[in-house]
């Protein structure tokens, strides 16, 4: 997001702006311009290259761009970049750059590329799923759209029957309308009105034989001793489709 604003700003009146995703092998002929002249150890790399045809840079405000607190804005704090930096540097990742005054600027984004293939994870969900499929009604409770598109999406292909709820509020509204053929629920830590433990609180005290699992990209360990056993697993944000369907067949061997 940081990269595709600084391009659009750099457009004055008309221009374009391109974004290119590919994999790249980094090696001595590589030569790319690192910034702070931080060069990657050779590897295979996915590289996110965003190029306007802006304005462009002078070789001082290259110096300085990535520098907490430096803008060439008459608003905001100049920290975009700078946070940007140290996001993909705490990935193991680098940044290329090149720009001509008044011609553009090309900034990449490089980021080590994983050895595992996705069909792995394929192969991992069909082994979960014991080769059939399963039915059963699940509630998911989120108040992020995108993750409740995805894992209904995930779920309703192995099987299950599911609801979905906005936040707090309207997942216990949906709980009660459907509590006598729920399976398990799974619902967010962080909501807007009613969070996490406090509906997992609700459903616990009152049908404490559906397991509810938390999400959440919260440390684990530390929700899991504020639950005193209300929740029945936790999921991790992100996640893939098969820890999600792990998860949610050992909820249902728990409540057997």
């Amino acid at each position: 997001l940081n990269l595709l604003t600084n391009a659009a700003e750099a457009i004055e009146t008309s221009g374009t702006i391109t974004a290119d995703l590919n994999m790249v092998d980094i090696d001595d002929t590589s030569t790319f311009v690192w910034v702070n002249e931080k060069q990657l150890p050779h590897g295979q790399y996915v590289s996110l290259a965003v190029t306007d045809t802006g304005c462009g840079m002078d070789a001082e405000t290259l110096d300085k761009m990535f520098e907490p607190f430096f803008t060439t804005k008459f608003t905001g704090r100049g920290l975009g970049m700078s946070a940007m930096i140290g996001i993909v540097q705490a990935h193991q990742g680098g940044i290329a750059i090149e720009s001509k005054f008044g011609q553009g600027t090309t900034i990449r984004v490089f980021l080590p590329a994983s050895s595992v293939e996705v069909v792995e994870e394929e192969k991992e969900r069909d082994s979960v799923m014991h080769g059939g499929k399963v039915n059963g009604k699940i509630l998911v409770i989120d108040d992020e759209p995108d993750i409740v598109e995805f894992v209904v999406a995930v779920l309703q292909d192995v099987g299950f029957d599911v609801i979905s709820a906005a936040d707090g509020d309207d997942g216990i509204a949906k709980y009660e309308t459907h509590k006598h053929d729920l399976s398990p629920v799974i619902c967010d830590m962080v909501m807007p009105k009613l969070g996490g433990m406090e509906v997992a609180e609700y459903i616990h005290q009152n049908t404490p034989n559906i397991p509810v699992l938390l999400s959440s990209g919260y440390d684990e360990d530390a929700l899991v001793k504020t639950s005193d056993g209300m929740i029945a697993g936790f999921i991790h944000k992100p996640y893939l489709p098969a820890t999600l369907i792990k998860r949610v067949f050992k909820a249902l061997n728990i409540a057997e």
